[in-house]
């Protein structure tokens, strides 16, 4: 009888032993896996926090850029960009202007930045000064300037500058084209056959 009962015993021990260790291994594993969880849980509110962060300081720019702005409407087409941001640089400094519409429209309407908005708000005075034909209406601006995406400019070519200038002013000896597509700007330096140019090119507008 003793025997039986010792290898009973024995027996019930190595299966205690063995449940033990499945119990702690699930508890392990479970465990291991609750904290896998629990970390890709931290790095998505980490992430949708960053996120929202940069939302934020991005709506905070755009207002700002929208108090600094000015809506000027009535342009007539003789009004350039330059002449308009030279007008309206009494009131402060110009950091962008932007006339929209139809170039070949009667009426178009411009948006002016200012590195203030001391500068957007003395604009505002200038409503109903006449500048080309019309008087022009300022009022406080409802959208900022949004910046020019390069990727939607036309590609200008040398052969582009050379057939612009030689159609006003004349035949094109050399010319040096400076720059890349990259950027919204390029500069040319052009050397003409005939000493002067028959006729200036002035703010004819390149197409």
């Amino acid at each position: 009888m003793s025997f039986y009962k010792v290898l009973y015993v024995s027996l019930i021990g190595k299966m205690s032993m063995s449940s033990t260790n499945k119990l702690s291994y699930n508890y392990s594993n479970g465990l291991y896996r609750r904290n896998f969880v629990d970390n890709e849980r931290r790095n998505v509110y980490i992430n949708h926090g960053r996120r929202r962060t940069n939302e934020r300081a991005r709506r905070a720019d755009r207002e700002e850029s929208i108090r600094r702005t000015v809506y000027v409407s009535e342009l007539d087409h003789t009004v350039t960009e330059e002449r308009l941001a030279e007008t309206f640089a009494n009131c402060g400094q110009v950091v962008d202007c932007r006339i929209c519409g139809d170039p070949h429209s009667v009426m178009r309407f411009a948006f002016i930045e200012f590195s203030g908005e001391e500068g957007a708000r003395a604009a505002l005075n200038l409503g109903g000064t006449m500048l080309g034909f019309y008087p022009v209406r300022v009022l406080p601006s409802k959208t900022a300037i949004l910046p020019v995406n390069p990727k939607f400019l036309p590609a200008v070519t040398q052969l582009d500058v050379k057939s612009f200038f030689e159609e006003l002013c004349g035949e094109v000896s050399r010319l040096r084209l400076l720059g890349d597509n990259v950027h919204s700007t390029r500069i040319a330096f052009v050397e003409f056959v005939n000493g002067e140019p028959f006729q200036d090119p002035g703010e004819a507008p390149f197409k």
